[in-house]
Order: structure tokens, then C-alpha cells, then sequence
């Protein structure tokens, strides 16, 4: 039987069926989107060289070309790129209107260069135990160590898109002992670990740490031959703090202890995750929101909590903090430092008013 009427209640059952459909499957990807809206964009982004996109410093899971929508206002617009290309690039705008389309092309002359990060590389060759017993280790034990160290300097500017870049001075302590903090009477610390405070003040004769963003201690714990002095609970340590007497900025101060192995430290990774530690209480203070699992004690060892369980998963969650691309599910968004903080802001651009005075070591896991 073919009823107009119920032809007609048919057809509006079944708009309205669809409606509700396509209305549902449009709130999961709203609940899911984080990045500037799609719909109807006013803003073209292209380049040759494609490209991860950044909108005022933050990571919006897009890369070039890219089609999005912009209110009225002034953005900065930044695309970090790899391959032969591999640089950060960035450029002010402004949106005029919701409705009127804009095309925005990077070329090579939109890339900055890079902020340079001063790091000074100190090593001891001797330490003697609280126990009286002495250690040495060798030379090329340390240059093992610092290649490493250097290779893992390459990486960071890797992730950051080469934003930042590096100058490394070295100092060797080559007939001075590595004063252990043991041996300091005011320390309360049970690991063996280098004495800062000595430390720093030994430098302090040759150096200006203000012109420092990072000061890396590599004393030995262990001698080339594994047989002397071993046993000892090991510090490994990370902070970035003022220096005592006066210092007006941030250095950050590390520590890695020789131990005799194929790398001469505990693990590579231990380098970018000391580093971290110097670096992830200051950009918080300039509104960049980091990844931190309430039951840790911060960003560095935060990993698990956002999904970096793999074997390799350390370094990946390192790599997507400096990208500012670890996604929290629970908020869904975004968090980290990226590249365009890292370019702003180098740990000797913090003033030391940021920070309270107190100085503590973080042990690795």
C-alpha cells in the first residue's frame, strides 16, 4: 500500500535517524581534537619541505600542508622539519577575518638560527674512597664517555628540530682528586657522589658560570680494571639551581660516575634524563605546560604514566617532551616543552629569583 502520509513520516524518520548518526560520530572527533578547528578554514599552510605544525608554541598534531581555522588575532605560526631541510622555522601573522581565506608558504628564509646552549664538560681521572682506597681511570675510558655525551648532545637538537645547537668547553682535572661528597662533613647524603659545593668552587677560579647553560661532572666510581673500589651506592644527580655567592641565573649541574662498562656510564639515556631534570622545573615558570605523573617526582620520570613502556620508550618520551607532542588521554592534550622554548629560553636566561635557593640531587631509577 503505497500512503503519502506514511511515506512522508518514513522519509523524516529516517532524516532524522541519520542526522542523529552523523551528529554522534562528529562529537567523538570534537571530544578527540585538540588541534585549531577544521571546519570551514580560513588558513592554508604550506611549504616545500613539509613539516611539523606549532601555533604559538604548541603542538596541534598537524603536519604541512595544513588547512585550519583561526580566529581574529596574531598568531605565531612555527614548523619544525627533518630530512635535508631539518630546521625550525617560524613567522608572525595575522588573521583578519574568520571567513577570508589566507595561504601562508614557508621557504628557507623563514629559519631561525639556532640558540647556542654552553655546556662545560668536567672530568676528574682520580677519586679517592671514603675509605682511603684510590681510583683512576683511564683516558680513553673518558673519551668514550664523552663521545657518547656528545652523540646524545646531536640527538637533542634532533628532537628540538635544531633549534638549539651546542658549544661544549672541556676542563680535565688530571692530577687533582674528584672530591667526593663523602668525605665533606657537612654532607648527609648515603651515596657516593661528587662533592658540588668543592666542585664549584675549583671551577669558579677559570670559569664565569653565567656564561653556562649547563655544568656535566664525569668523575670515577670504578677503575678500568673492576677491581678496585667497587661496591659503593652510586649518586647520579641533575638540577638546575643558582650557584652560591651571588649568581644572578640558572646553571644546570650534573653528574655521571664512571663505571666500567661498553658506554664507561650506567646507560647513554642517563645523559638526556640528568639534563632533563635540570631543565623541567624552568619552563613551567614561562607557561609551558609539562607531562608529570602526580606519583613521580617529575617530568624525568614521568614516562609510564603517558604510555612510553617500551624498550626504547625513554628516549621516545624524551623526544616527544622536547617536541611537546606527549598526549595526555585523560585531558586530552598536548604537553611538553617544544622547540619554540627551548629557542626562547636557555637555562643562563632564567633569573636565579625564579628559583628558591635549595639544591637537591635526583637519583635515577
Amino acid at each position: 500500500m503505497n500512503d503519502p502520509k506514511m511515506n512522508t513520516i518514513m522519509c523524516c524518520f529516517l532524516l532524522i535517524l541519520l542526522f542523529s548518526l552523523v551528529s554522534c560520530e562528529n562529537d567523538d572527533v570534537t571530544q578527540n581534537d585538540t588541534t585549531p578547528l577544521e571546519e570551514n578554514p580560513n588558513l592554508t599552510i604550506r611549504s616545500s619541505f613539509g613539516g611539523t605544525l606549532y601555533v604559538d608554541g604548541k603542538y596541534i598534531n598537524k603536519t604541512l600542508p595544513a588547512d585550519i581555522k583561526l580566529s581574529k588575532g596574531t598568531y605565531l605560526l612555527s614548523v619544525g622539519a627533518e630530512g635535508n631541510e631539518a630546521g625550525y622555522y617560524r613567522k608572525e601573522i595575522t588573521i583578519d577575518s574568520d571567513s577570508i581565506p589566507q595561504e601562508i608558504e614557508f621557504t628557507k628564509e623563514d629559519m631561525v638560527n639556532p640558540k647556542k646552549w654552553k655546556v662545560l664538560w668536567v672530568t676528574y681521572s682520580k677519586t679517592r674512597a671514603k675509605d682511603g682506597c684510590q681510583i683512576s681511570v683511564s683516558q680513553n675510558s673518558i673519551d668514550i664517555a664523552y663521545n657518547i655525551f656528545l652523540d646524545h648532545l646531536e640527538k637533542i637538537e634532533k628532537d628540538a628540530f635544531h633549534a638549539i645547537t651546542w658549544e661544549v668547553v672541556q676542563k680535565n682535572y688530571t692530577t687533582e682528586e674528584a672530591p667526593v661528597a663523602n668525605e665533606s662533613e657537612n654532607n648527609t647524603e648515603e651515596e657516593w657522589g661528587l662533592d658540588w659545593t668543592i666542585s664549584l668552587e675549583q671551577l669558579k677560579k677559570d670559569f664565569d658560570f653565567n656564561d653556562f647553560d649547563l655544568i656535566s661532572f664525569y668523575w670515577p666510581a670504578n677503575s678500568d680494571n673492576e677491581t678496585s673500589c667497587d661496591g659503593y651506592p652510586l649518586n647520579y644527580g641533575g638540577i638546575a639551581s643558582p650557584i652560591p655567592n651571588g649568581m644572578k641565573t640558572i646553571v644546570g649541574v650534573m653528574e655521571h660516575p664512571f663505571i666500567n662498562n661498553r658506554y664507561g656510564i650506567q646507560h647513554p639515556s642517563a645523559y638526556t634524563h640528568e639534563w632533563m631534570h635540570t631543565i623541567e622545573r624552568l619552563y613551567p615558570l614561562k607557561g609551558f605546560e609539562l607531562p608529570i605523573d602526580p606519583g613521580a617526582c617529575c617530568t624525568a620520570h614521568s614516562g609510564e604514566a603517558f604510555g612510553y613502556v617500551s624498550s626504547t620508550g625513554v628516549d621516545t618520551f624524551y623526544e616527544d617532551v622536547f617536541k611537546g607532542k606527549v598526549f595526555s588521554e585523560e585531558r586530552k592534550v598536548y604537553l611538553g616543552i617544544g622547540p619554540e622554548a627551548l629557542w626562547l629560553y636557555q637555562t643562563r636566561n632564567f633569573e636565579a629569583s625564579l628559583l628558591d635557593a635549595e639544591r637537591r640531587k635526583v637519583a635515577i631509577d
